[in-house]
Order: C-alpha cells, then structure tokens, then sequence
C-alpha cells in the first residue's frame, strides 16, 4: 500500500459503518449530482427553445399581414 492510499483511507472510510453505507451514499450523491445537471440543463434548453420559437412565429405572424 501506498502513502496515499493509507491517507485516503484513514481520512475517507469510516469503519464504524456497514458495508452497504459507502456504496448507497456514493450512489445516492451521484443521482444528486445527476439530477441537479439534469434540472439546469432542462432549464437552459427550454429557455433556448422558448426563445427560438418566439423568434419563429414572430417572423411567420409579419408575413402573413404584409
């Protein structure tokens, strides 16, 4: 074992907790993580969308009344 690993170890893992804890918190941090990216993203793409289909119907409504 490394030094490293040794640190990462004695600082990271808590060996007072069972062994499901570690995978299910990193697993549920991760679907956090996810889901937080998935709402902006969601955000930013449906205000781009918005924004674009104003601009399209803005141009076609002139159109039709010249």
């Amino acid at each position: 074992m490394s030094v490293q690993t040794v640190t990462y170890n004695k600082f990271f893992m808590n060996t007072n907790q069972p062994a499901v804890y570690d995978p299910l918190t990193r697993a549920l941090h991760w679907l956090t993580v996810a889901g937080f990216i998935g709402i902006l993203t969601t955000i930013v793409l449906w205000t781009i969308y918005s924004g674009l289909t104003k601009i399209r119907t803005r141009r076609r409504s002139r159109r039709q009344y010249k």
